[in-house]
């Protein structure tokens, strides 16, 4: 007697097609920033439309570059110690970076170097969210948390 072998076919699994990775949405008022930050400043700024750690650090050079001290990308304490509160009587270019970090934060504000009432709202709001002395001035403490 003959034995039949029969071979059993095993199927292969199909393969799960991976889920396509969610991009991050593309945030216009960010995409401002940061061409900005390219144009002005000549920083390798990405263009991505979506506020990151590199954006932040861009601004903080941003700022360190204005106030003449040594650009390194981090608000530390000779950035704090020389960093300018900013109010309605700066100068334009103070004014922007305010706004830059305000905007990359996801406050709604205009980017247009005037501070205005819409702005002193957003940094009223960022410091009594942030448990500082709400007065509307973004000094070098309410900076610091703005940069950190």
């Amino acid at each position: 007697m003959t034995e039949n072998k029969t071979s059993r076919r095993t199927r292969k699994p199909k393969p799960v097609a991976a889920a396509p990775k969610e991009q991050p949405e593309v945030n216009e008022r960010v995409l401002d920033v940061q061409r900005w930050l390219a144009r002005t400043y000549k920083f390798e700024t990405p263009t991505s439309g979506v506020a990151d750690k590199r954006t932040i650090e861009d601004l903080v050079k941003a700022l360190q570059t204005e106030i003449a001290i040594e650009v390194t990308g981090t608000f530390d304490e000779e950035t704090k110690k020389n960093a300018p509160s900013i109010t309605f009587e700066s100068l334009p270019k103070f004014v922007r970076i305010l706004q830059a970090i305000l905007i990359i934060r996801g406050r709604a504000i205009p980017f247009d170097g005037i501070f205005d009432h819409a702005l002193r709202g957003a940094v009223e709001n960022w410091q009594t969210t942030h448990k500082l002395p709400t007065d509307g001035i973004a000094g070098p403490e309410t900076l610091c948390t703005l940069f950190n």
